[in-house]
């Protein structure tokens, strides 16, 4: 039973059809954890556009004062954490 039963989560994960509910194996786990985060990229950059025009809204009410506006800002800080995230997972 057990080996049967551990056969067929083989056999789910394998498909890419595992129960993310509650996986039992590392293979089920890794396999949830790349659907997560592809559903959490896709509503990020889903946003993104979003965000974008209301920044750059933003920029076209504020004053000048030789700061950079908020578009650039965000832009800026979003670069920053795509290489301190890109150089974090280099070290895991």
């Amino acid at each position: 039973m057990i080996i049967l039963s551990s056969l067929l989560l083989t056999a789910q994960a394998a498909a890419g059809m595992p129960d993310c509910a509650d996986p039992q194996v590392q293979s089920e786990m890794n396999i949830c954890a790349h659907r997560e985060w592809e559903q959490a990229d896709a509503e990020l950059n889903a946003l993104w556009p979003q965000m974008r025009a209301i920044m750059q809204r933003e920029d076209g009410y504020a004053v000048e004062d030789d700061q950079p506006g908020y578009w650039e800002s965000l832009l800026e800080a979003q670069r920053a954490w795509i290489a301190y995230r890109d150089a974090h997972c280099r070290l895991s």
